[in-house]
């Protein structure tokens, strides 16, 4: 964080595992002080719904889509990628895999006024045909 110092924003990607919990407690205070924009995402929303208590004032992010392959509880696979279980997060902001993309459970979450990320767009077709969709996009392999 000291070599970007505020000159660009940041995302922190928190992944699922054992050390969450402690990864959470210790984040506000790495983050205080810093003068940058910032924000945390992750797939697990029992991480995000503690980061609410915690830390309130962190913008938060949900992940919904394909979870990362290392072993987790049956309860943590069970909630990755549920869109049901967003509401537990306490997000401020869902980000979409586009391959597991429902246009019409997305119209419904802009509707309620959701802020809609979606990842990761690999061409320029699909970025062309997402972006009137999506708040932001991920994108690799292409300048759009």
């Amino acid at each position: 964080m000291a070599l970007v110092a505020g000159r660009t924003p940041i995302v922190i990607e928190v992944k699922i595992s054992k050390s969450a919990k402690r990864v959470g407690k210790a984040l506000p205070a790495s983050l205080e002080g810093y003068k940058g924009d910032y924000v945390v995402q992750s797939y697990d929303p029992l991480f995000l719904r503690w980061l609410s208590w915690d830390a309130p004032s962190i913008r938060r992010g949900r992940i919904l889509g394909k979870p990362d392959s290392d072993a987790r509880s049956l309860l943590k696979k069970a909630m990755n990628g549920r869109k049901a279980f967003f509401m537990l997060s306490r997000s401020d902001f869902l980000v979409l895999d586009i391959e597991n993309l429902d246009q019409d459970g997305v119209e419904r979450l802009i509707s309620r006024g959701w802020i809609l990320l979606g990842f990761t767009i690999k061409g320029k077709g699909v970025y062309e045909k997402l972006k009137s969709l999506f708040d932001n996009l991920v994108f690799e392999g292409f300048k759009p």
